[in-house]
């Protein structure tokens, strides 16, 4: 469900706008993993009523295997928005390759030209020069049908890969775009501290030439709207302190709404269909600590990725459960609490902060996402802090739950309670009476 983002829409409908009068910049959107960017930008075009800016899409992270699959991928979206837009069916009938020149000579001889030259660019291991040609490629074809072209390119920090090939995309790019007056881009990515250095870094080809935008979470209000529709059922009750906890829990961040939401209605069941505070606090937790939990495989994935783009991975646990115990340290503190000398371990946060797991605020290290320092601290360190307490969720919540929700699972079989009672033993340090393994 798209939920407002009223001043995102409208900031994309100035820029479109003034694309389309000859006018204007590109743009960044910058936010973290699943807040909401690419949504935004799949809405927007779906909703964009001009009908001469054509809005490619194409999102780069499955296409930064190699420049000829960047570049292939790149003018297949283009082409096949030329084909939209003119009302010309296209029958795949092999791979991209094979059928990017049959979708170019259905368009114009020119673009059949292109395309053929690119691929024996490519062929030929001509990186630089094949990126040349594919960046050129938007523009001659707003020229040719007398129209703009928004491209928008998601996970744009991924371009970074091609460096691999020793080729900069960045300045390629910019050298070919930046006298272009049809063709503007939206990009976005989900590693900021990336994206920020490549378009506020000084020594970066990009250094001001994007206008940037933050997709921030949720605002409280919005939160309850994501919540009421996913749970808009007759049959179900929800107390009012249950929003309140939704939006406290995730800091209005959409995904991590939708994820509790979705594991309170099914664990409803238990609860007399009633939705309130408590139940969202074992949702919360089963998202969060469950194998099968949509948050804990998210962050699982995120925390992987993020370690796997820097150096000296081994070195970096330990500092980052550090502050995932306690947040906000100075360099000196952490340095103390893993008893190494501070200009060594400055070179380890300093690999930290581009993992964008964290960030410096004031001399002071934080992480970036609470929710997500929240899962490592539990899974790595089985504490908990400040957004709920280890005492909160043992003696209020536990209690409730084993009266109120475990005693009504005997209709779904002993083994889900089983289920149920070695979650709670694993994850909050309880005693478990009752319920033996020969029982299942």
């Amino acid at each position: 469900m798209f939920v407002n983002r009223v001043k995102e829409i409208a900031w994309l409908e100035q820029l479109s706008l003034a694309l389309a009068s000859g006018k204007g910049m590109s743009c960044a959107l910058l936010g973290l993993r699943r807040i909401g960017k690419t949504e935004l930008m799949l809405n927007f075009r779906k909703n964009h009523t001009n009908e001469n800016v054509l809005m490619p899409y194409l999102n780069i992270q499955s296409s930064m295997s190699s420049p000829m699959r960047f570049c292939l991928d790149f003018v297949h979206s283009l082409l096949e928005s030329v084909c939209m837009h003119q009302n010309i069916k296209i029958v795949y009938k092999q791979s991209i390759k094979m059928d990017l020149p049959v979708i170019a000579g259905r368009l114009n001889d020119d673009i059949y030209d292109q395309v053929i030259l690119l691929m024996t660019t490519l062929d030929t291991g001509e990186y630089d020069e094949a990126l040349r040609i594919t960046f050129k490629l938007p523009e001659m074809i707003a020229n040719l049908f007398n129209i703009k072209v928004l491209y928008f390119i998601d996970e744009f920090q991924e371009l970074h890969d091609l460096k691999h090939y020793k080729i900069d995309p960045y300045a390629l790019m910019r050298t070919v775009t930046e006298k272009q007056i049809h063709t503007k881009y939206v990009v976005s990515g989900s590693i900021i501290s990336l994206m920020e250095e490549i378009f506020k870094d000084a020594n970066q080809p990009f250094f001001n030439q994007f206008n940037m935008l933050y997709l921030s979470p949720l605002t409280e209000e919005d939160s309850t709207i994501l919540a009421t529709h996913i749970w808009n059922y007759d049959s179900l009750s929800v107390n009012d302190n249950a929003f309140a906890m939704v939006y406290k829990l995730t800091h209005g961040h959409p995904f991590y709404i939708v994820a509790i939401c979705e594991r309170a209605f099914f664990e409803a069941r238990f609860n007399d269909a009633i939705i309130d505070q408590k139940l969202v606090e074992y949702a919360f937790i089963r998202e969060v600590m469950s194998h099968d939990g949509k948050l804990n495989t998210l962050f699982e994935y995120i925390f992987n990725y993020s370690i796997s783009k820097v150096e000296r991975k081994g070195a970096l646990k330990q500092p980052l459960l550090i502050l995932a115990d306690e947040d906000g340290l100075t360099l000196s503190e952490i340095a103390k609490k893993v008893n190494k000398l501070s200009g060594h371990l400055s070179n380890l946060m300093k690999s930290l902060l581009k993992s964008d797991l964290i960030i410096k605020n004031d001399k002071r290290y934080y992480f970036r996402d609470q929710v997500l320092r929240f899962w490592l601290a539990k899974t790595s360190l089985g504490k908990s802090h400040d957004m709920i307490s280890d005492t909160e969720i043992a003696e209020n919540f536990i209690s409730d739950l084993k009266e109120r929700y475990l005693k009504k699972s005997s209709e779904y079989g002993r083994a889900k309670e089983f289920e149920l009672y070695y979650f709670i033993n694993e994850n909050q340090g309880q005693s478990i009476c009752g319920v033996k393994n020969s029982n299942v």
